[in-house]
């Protein structure tokens, strides 16, 4: 349990990607692929003792992503935009404190193993 003001969180993280985008400008995507470690993160655990939820935060955490991303913007017109995007992520708990074993392999809250979106845009042209 954190009895103390929290250490700084640190982390290292790597990412190769592609990009295309013909002369026609019409389309353009990115894929990536990724890794990323954090290290000495804080976790709030909450616990049910005696019909009372208590909160405990604690520090010592370490997780890992890895997953590739994949964006595509289409422009079927001027003005016009459609855009594409979708991951594919594994986020877990790698280390935990001693006592907090059983976190270890979990996944995070608040964390989607797989994400998309689809959304437009239109740009209205000036008026005189």
């Amino acid at each position: 349990m954190l009895t103390s003001p929290a250490t700084p969180i640190t982390g290292e993280g790597y990412e190769v990607g592609l990009k295309f985008n013909p002369p026609s400008g019409h389309i353009s995507s990115t894929i990536s692929v990724y890794r990323i470690e954090e290290y000495n993160l804080l976790q709030t655990v909450n616990q049910i003792i005696g019909g009372v939820t208590a909160s405990f935060v604690f520090q010592g955490t370490q997780q890992q992503s890895q997953g590739v991303d994949l964006d595509v913007t289409w422009s079927p017109v001027d003005n016009w935009q459609v855009l594409a995007s979708a991951t594919e992520d594994d986020v877990r708990f790698v280390k935990e404190p001693a006592g907090y074993a059983y976190y270890l392999g979990s996944h995070p809250i608040y964390t989607a193993k797989t994400l998309a979106n689809l959304w437009t845009r239109y740009t209205f042209p000036h008026l005189p």
